[in-house]
């Protein structure tokens, strides 16, 4: 057996989630217009996936290996699946040199005039409407104007979290998966439904 399925196998007994050696659709048969369906699509390898189900909330954690364009890719996921949320099609990212030139011409980022370190950490997209200013408040807003680097994306009951171009190191899957809940948390809390 390799040392990272070990790893995960024994990761999963202690945190009391299932190990599965690659994605695990039947206990996540959709994903609600996620861009990491694309992703899916393209995954040459998704393994070491761990699932914890909690009443109408699954979490996941899955390791996927695929190409962009010719460029070897490597990263792990958490995917929060909760039925009672209810959330807006949004996508944050860490923002570059490009995004601002593409701000500047038109291209959109939501941008929150009272928090410049979290605007200028991060691009949003989405529906500019009271439901997506509700999301992210004040708290939101300064959790992330220290946090940087999350990749996240929400669509109706799920939430999908990783860090570019990361694979997380076995030994740091735990610190991942409580910040990814932290995360989750902060915005479950402002969800109207």
């Amino acid at each position: 057996m390799k040392k990272r399925t070990i790893e995960f196998t024994n990761l999963a007994d202690q945190l009391g989630w299932v190990y599965y050696p690659e994605f695990p659709t039947e206990v996540i048969p959709y994903l609600e217009k996620l861009d990491l369906n694309k992703v899916l699509n393209l995954v040459q390898n998704s393994n070491h996936a761990i699932f914890k189900q909690s009443g109408d909330c699954k979490e996941l954690v899955l390791n996927l290996s695929f190409l962009a364009g010719k460029i070897p890719v490597e990263l792990t996921v958490y995917l929060h699946e909760d039925l009672t949320m209810s959330l807006p099609h949004i996508f944050i990212q860490p923002e570059n040199l490009f995004h601002r030139i593409g701000a500047y011409l038109g291209m959109q980022d939501i941008d929150f005039s009272n928090y410049p370190d979290f605007s200028s950490n991060y691009r949003i997209k989405g529906e500019p409407d009271d439901t997506l200013y509700k999301l992210f408040t004040d708290q939101v807003k300064g959790y992330f104007s220290y946090e940087k680097g999350w990749i996240i994306e929400m669509n109706k009951h799920q939430i999908l979290l990783y860090k570019e171009d990361k694979k997380i190191n076995t030994t740091m899957i735990s610190p991942f998966i409580l910040a990814a809940q932290t995360i989750v948390a902060l915005f479950k809390n402002q969800i109207v439904l």
